[in-house]
């Protein structure tokens, strides 16, 4: 009780608390601002019987959350899952069965919604957010063989993380790229993405 005192007073989240939490390095306050998020989207959802975007951080394990869609379209669609995968891009003008997923963040480049590629970042601005985006269950013979696409890694948590980042890998997806750029462009520059707002680190 003493050490959850001392915790709560340095604006930390107790250890007691972490055993039963989600993993987190935020300090008390935001910790306390994401949790209340997270229990108003699952609110919403029961309320409304479903929800048109998925917040993939509002989840425990976002990556248990999306074998688990692809567990469901298996028996739906009768095929053996091991023959499945989830084919991750921008949402197309006709979507097929699938998840819309939001709450994205893209650091080293951004998004351009009137080029709809990816495109260097706007001054010393270091991340953006990214528009909703579409996760499609597909036969691996199936999955586009799109050339012209930057090999984009997601991380549960942002880059200056440093180790806890590079353990946090959750899919690659690929990104539409200018005609003029190159996979390797995007490389050296570490372009990746994160579920987790960059933003709540000045708070």
């Amino acid at each position: 009780m003493e050490q959850t005192l001392v915790s709560l007073s340095n604006n930390q989240v107790p250890d007691l608390w972490k055993l039963h939490s989600y993993f987190s390095t935020e300090s008390l306050a935001v910790w306390l601002k994401d949790l209340e998020g997270r229990i108003g989207f699952f609110a919403d959802w029961v309320a409304q019987g479903g929800v048109m975007c998925c917040w993939l951080s509002a989840f425990f394990h976002p990556r248990a959350f999306l074998t688990a869609a692809l567990q469901n379209y298996s028996r739906a669609k009768g095929v053996p899952i091991d023959a499945l995968t989830v084919y991750y891009s921008m949402v197309p003008k006709e979507p097929a069965a699938g998840l819309m997923l939001c709450g994205l963040f893209i650091e080293g480049a951004k998004w351009s919604t009137a080029k709809e590629c990816i495109e260097e970042a706007e001054g010393r601005a270091i991340c953006s957010p990214m528009p909703g985006l579409w996760a499609q269950p597909m036969a691996i013979a199936d999955v586009p063989n799109n050339k012209h696409v930057y090999e984009c890694p997601v991380y549960c948590m942002e880059r200056k993380q440093g180790a806890i980042y590079e353990k946090s890998y959750l899919l690659t997806m690929n990104l539409p790229m200018n005609n003029k750029d190159t996979q390797r462009q995007w490389i050296h520059r570490g372009v990746s993405m994160s579920i987790q707002s960059p933003l709540t680190h000045n708070n």
